[in-house]
Parts: C-alpha cells; sequence; structure tokens
C-alpha cells in the first residue's frame, strides 16, 4: 500500500471512528440537556471538567511517543506496548488515591461525590489505560479500522446503558455508571485487538525505557495538561462565580463546538507518522506535504465555522430547546476556535515529527495562560459572555505562537499564499447562507454544503497534482479492497 493509499484509508476509518463516536456523544448530549436542564447540564459538565484536571497526569503525551517509536521500529513494538502499559498502571496506583482525596476535599459540594468516583474510574482507569495505548497502536500500524470496531462496540454499550438509566429516571450517578460500563468494554475490546492482531505486550520494569519515555514525552504531558485545562477551566470557573445554570448554558455550546473538534482530531492524527517519515526525508519535503494537508485542514474547517456561526440560534433552539436560547450568542461567539485549533494542532504534530515536541509547551501554555486571565476577569462580570470572549482570545493567542514557532524552527509552509483561495470559498459560501438562512438549518445546511463544493471548484481549490494525488489513492484502496482489477499507481506528496 502506497502512502497516498495508507493516509486516505486511515483518514476514512478515523472519520468513521469518531463520527460514530461524536454522533452518539453528541445525540446522548442531547437527549441529557433535554433530560436534566441547564442547571443538571451544568453539574454535569462540572464532574467532566473537575475528572478532566487528572487526565494529564496519567497520559503523559504518552501514546504520541508510541506511534513514533513504532513508525520508527516496529520489531521492538512488544517491549513498547508492555513499557507504556506498565508505566500508566504504576503512574494510577498514586494518582487514584490522590483523585479520591481531592474529590472530598475540594469538588463542589452540590454535586455527587460518587458520580465523580465512577467517572475518574472510567476516565483515569479504563480509557486512559487499555483503551489509549491500543488506539496508538493501531495508528502507529495505519490499521484504523480495529479503532472504528471498538468504538462502535463501545458506543452502543453505553448508548443503551445511557438510555435505560433515563427511563427509569436515574440520577447523575446512575448516568456515570452506564458510561463506566462502556469504557469497561472499550478498554477490553482494545486491548484484545492488539493482542491478537499485532502483538503481546511484553511488561517489564525497564527503566531506562521508562525514562525515554518520560524525558521524550513530558513536554506532550505538560502541552496535554494546559490543553485539557483549556477545555475545562470555563466550567470550573463558572460554576465557582456564578450558577449550575449558566454553567449548562455555556456548556452546551461549547460541547457542540468541542465534539465537532474531536471529530477532525482524528483527521489530523493520522498525519503523524507520514509527518515523521517526510521530515526523516527532508524538511522540503515535510514543507511539500504540509502544504496540501493545510489546505485541506482549512477548506473542511472553516466550512464547519460559517455554518455554526451563522445558523446558531437556528441549531441551539431546534436541537436543545428553547430554555437554551441564551447559548446561540456564544456558539457564534467560539465557532472560528475550530479552524484556529486544528491548525494549532498541526503544528504540534509538525513538532513532534522533528523531535521539537518541547516548543509545543510554549503555545500550550500560552493558551491557558490567556484563557485563565480573560476568564477571571471577564466570567465574575458577564458570565458565559465572559466565557466566550476568554476561549476565542486564547485560541487565537495558541494559534499565533505555534505558528510563529513553527515558521522559525521547521518552515512556513507557505501558509499565508495557500491559504487565499480557501478564504475565499469560505466567504462566497458564507454569504449563500446568510441568504437563505430564514430557512430550517437541516435543509440550508444542504444548500450550504452544495454552494461550498461549487466554490472549491470555482476557484480550482484542489489543483491538478492534488486532483491526481486523489484519484490514484482511490485507485489503491479500490485494489485494496478488491473493488477493481486496475494496479494503483502510487502518487506523489499532495
Amino acid at each position: 500500500m502506497t502512502r497516498l493509499d495508507s493516509i486516505l484509508r486511515n483518514t476514512i476509518f478515523s472519520f468513521i471512528s469518531r463520527g460514530i463516536d461524536v454522533g452518539v456523544t453528541f445525540a446522548l448530549a442531547i437527549i441529557l440537556a433535554r433530560y436534566l436542564g441547564p442547571e443538571g447540564m451544568g453539574e454535569y459538565a462540572y464532574i467532566i471538567a473537575f475528572v478532566a484536571i487528572f487526565v494529564p497526569l496519567i497520559d503523559l503525551g504518552l501514546d504520541h511517543i508510541l506511534i513514533r517509536e513504532i513508525s520508527h521500529r516496529r520489531e521492538s513494538d512488544r517491549e513498547y506496548v508492555g513499557a507504556a502499559l506498565l508505566l500508566k498502571l504504576l503512574i494510577i496506583l498514586v494518582l487514584l488515591p490522590i483523585a479520591v482525596i481531592s474529590t472530598w476535599l475540594f469538588s463542589d459540594s452540590s454535586v455527587d461525590n460518587w458520580a465523580i468516583l465512577f467517572c475518574f474510574i472510567g476516565t483515569l482507569i479504563l480509557r486512559e489505560i487499555p483503551t489509549v495505548v491500543s488506539y496508538a497502536v493501531f495508528l502507529a500500524y495505519e490499521k484504523m479500522e480495529f479503532r472504528a470496531m471498538a468504538t462502535l462496540l463501545f458506543q452502543i454499550v453505553k448508548f443503551s446503558a445511557t438510555i435505560i438509566v433515563i427511563i427509569l429516571g436515574g440520577n447523575l450517578f446512575a448516568i456515570f455508571a452506564a458510561a463506566l460500563i462502556g469504557e469497561f468494554v472499550q478498554g477490553v475490546i482494545a486491548l484484545y485487538l492488539v493482542y491478537k492482531k499485532f502483538t503481546r505486550p511484553h511488561f517489564v520494569f525497564d527503566s531506562k525505557l521508562w525514562k525515554y519515555y518520560l524525558l521524550e514525552s513530558w513536554p506532550l504531558g505538560i502541552a496535554f495538561a494546559f490543553n485539557s485545562l483549556y477545555f475545562q477551566i470555563d466550567i470550573l470557573i463558572l460554576k465557582h462565580f456564578r450558577t449550575a445554570e449558566e454553567t449548562g448554558l455555556f456548556g452546551v455550546p461549547f460541547r457542540v463546538v468541542t465534539t465537532l473538534f474531536t471529530l477532525l482530531i482524528p483527521m489530523i492524527w493520522v498525519l503523524l507518522p507520514h509527518l515523521t517519515r517526510a521530515a526523516k526525508e527532508s524538511i522540503k519535503k515535510l514543507d511539500l506535504d504540509g502544504q496540501g494537508y493545510l489546505k485541506g485542514i482549512a477548506v473542511i474547517t472553516a466550512a464547519v465555522s460559517i455554518y455554526l456561526c451563522i445558523e446558531a440560534e437556528d441549531l441551539i433552539i431546534g436541537i436543545f430547546g428553547l430554555e437554551y436560547a441564551k447559548s446561540a450568542i456564544v456558539l457564534m461567539m467560539i465557532s472560528p476556535i475550530i479552524i484556529f485549533h486544528a491548525f494549532t494542532y498541526f503544528f504540534d504534530l509538525t513538532l513532534t515529527a522533528v523531535g521539537k515536541q518541547k516548543l509545543i509547551v510554549i503555545g500550550a501554555g500560552s493558551i491557558f495562560i490567556v484563557k485563565f486571565i480573560v476568564d477571571m476577569v471577564y466570567v465574575p462580570i458577564y458570565g458565559v459572555m465572559g466565557a466566550a470572549i476568554g476561549t476565542i482570545s486564547s485560541d487565537l493567542a495558541a494559534f499565533a505562537v505555534m505558528f510563529y514557532l513553527t515558521r522559525r524552527y521547521v518552515t512556513s509552509f507557505s501558509f499565508g499564499r495557500i491559504m487565499v483561495k480557501p478564504f475565499c470559498v469560505a466567504c462566497c459560501a458564507g454569504l449563500v447562507l446568510w441568504n437563505v438562512r430564514f430557512l430550517p438549518f437541516y435543509i440550508t445546511f444542504f444548500i450550504f454544503g452544495a454552494s461550498y463544493f461549487f466554490f472549491i471548484w470555482l476557484f480550482r481549490v484542489v489543483s491538478p497534482d492534488q486532483r491526481q494525488v486523489f484519484i490514484d489513492m482511490v485507485s489503491g484502496l479500490k485494489k485494496k479492497f478488491g473493488l477493481t482489477d486496475k494496479e494503483s499507481d502510487g502518487g506523489g506528496g499532495i
């Protein structure tokens, strides 16, 4: 399979996997928002935000290093995977008691501590150890169809269990218990697939390898900690300074944006092995490939952001209900962060690919510091609007910092030049959407999509070489799945 076949194949399966994840999660968010109401939804968001503070302490960015090392030396995969699993197990033995004590000492007294504990177990143990490590193995071997399989089974179990809880009139404790069951199923299935299809982890106390993991991953771990806090700080500050209802009103549009962004992350994440190999060949090769990747990211994220911004009110009321009407202005304000965050994440991967992941800490630190300062100033006064201002301000700061660092230490990717056509497409399609915004959102969605593709064609966003690359990728996939007798020609860089 050629590089291009691999990218498309794994992108498709990553998209399917994340599509399942996002689709079911978003459906549950709608159901829970209507079932719990703004105040209950605020408490639900607070529990997730509180637990997320501890996730970086066990994640450590190890999955990125594991992907990179297996991509370089597959013959040592048993040791790499076993060491990663055992290291995380040892960390959780120290971390979980601290997390439990912190729950009883520092969590909001109005929230059920047992619900927080169940969220801890599901997130810190069952997801971050077997599931995250297994998913890193799937990507390192470029076999993301196994992630799609595990994700599908996980979401079926989680959705079914949650619906049963709602039908029975369960509280937050029961809702997180249902999620815990789903996390258990996902972890077991993911680890089983690694064991049967890829490698049998070799569990050894390898202090040298652990030291290497920690030295290589600590910048990513710190960056992930800042990013995790970025996604949760608004909720925590709102709950502390304002009310649970306002927390819910902000949490709903913020969940919409972050859910969509999590759909896009795997599509960018699958580029890491290819960026690593391109960087190993030459910076010129990395620059050439990266230009095509960035253009694709721009086209996708701009479409999503513009649609959310213009259709914010119709989407919020139509999906979540009239009681969340005040959330529409928040969604409108924060929708551009999908674009900025996607670019920032790509720059993170680029720096990781060339071994300069320590620089990522600077970008991640800037996004957290800016958001924390702006939130502390504006949230106590303006509530949800202050949180929205903090969100967009911090993302702009992070994008500017990471673009500067990537341009200075790696390459500029000719960023300004390749963004011209996607920007023109986004503006023209946005004008079309603005003129039909009086129609229901499920109709404007198709009108906007059709006009967006038309303007992509009109402005020749996809060059002849890139069209040929796509044709070669599709041809390679057809050959791989036995859908054609034609030979794949491979293809050049995007």
